[in-house]
């Protein structure tokens, strides 16, 4: 008999309605593609964004209820990928924290990494930037902005600014 493969696909999670269905959608269609021995399974990091779902009607789990789920349903093996970008709060503290909890109710767990780990992959997801962005006019400009962590990121700083080289077009 084949042992029961899970691949949970873990976003910070979105009240909007469109991006759930073609961003995150979009995220978990092709690993699903990838991975098709592994049942697939949804869960977001944040509580807001559940708390606000829910209030809507739409339920979805937070990583470790669906790690739980999946314990008491007899999976084997089980993959947390992960959709954020870096080792932040929402990685390291609900989904990494994890690890020690459920080690045991599995014979396999894995953990994926967020994106961005280390220099060469800052390098590559600037290349891919660059490539999107649409030709400027004289003083024209292009703002990439994102939510923060409280995690020391600092040891990235130099990474990122020898990356910035990549996106000035």
């Amino acid at each position: 008999m084949d042992s029961k493969k899970a691949l949970v696909v873990i976003s910070f999670g979105s009240t909007f309605d469109e991006t759930r269905t073609h961003d995150i959608g979009g995220i978990e269609q092709a690993l699903a593609a990838a991975f098709p021995a592994y049942d697939q399974y949804r869960a977001f990091t944040s509580v807001i964004i559940r708390k606000r779902l829910a209030e809507r009607g739409i339920k979805i789990d937070d990583t470790e209820t669906v790690l739980q789920k999946l314990a008491d349903a007899g999976y084997e093996e089980v993959v947390l990928q992960p959709t954020h970008l870096l080792h932040g709060e929402e990685f390291e503290q609900k989904i990494l924290s994890l690890k020690d909890k459920f080690t045991a109710k599995f014979q396999k767990i894995i953990i994926s990494q967020p994106l961005i780990v280390n220099e060469e992959d800052y390098k590559l997801a600037a290349a891919a930037i660059a490539v999107q962005v649409p030709p400027l006019a004289p003083g024209e400009g292009v703002v990439l902005m994102g939510h923060g962590t409280p995690r020391n990121n600092k040891h990235m700083a130099i990474p990122m600014l020898s990356c910035r080289k990549s996106l000035i077009l």
